[in-house]
């Protein structure tokens, strides 16, 4: 008989850093990282289908810079635990 495992973050996660799985890049980039990031409403929400402006291109590099440290440095959290 087979087992089913429901696997979500908050499963993987430790009790430790559970608060912080639903937050956004935004607050998480503060806390953890000690960066202010521009997440505003009017870049997030402009018309991404067109060519991009220099802003657009800005944000989007933003962005994934930012996930990757955030995921060195809560990896390196979970590490430690």
């Amino acid at each position: 008989m087979a087992i089913g495992y429901k696997i979500t973050p908050q499963n993987l996660v430790p009790r430790s850093l559970k608060m912080f799985v639903t937050q956004k890049t935004a607050s998480l980039s503060l806390h953890f990282l000690g960066l202010k990031i521009d997440k505003s409403d009017q870049i997030r929400r402009s018309k991404w289908s067109d060519p991009l402006s220099t802003r657009q291109v800005k944000y989007a590099a933003t962005d994934a810079d930012i996930s990757l440290k955030l995921f060195d440095c809560l990896t390196a959290k979970i590490l430690k635990l």
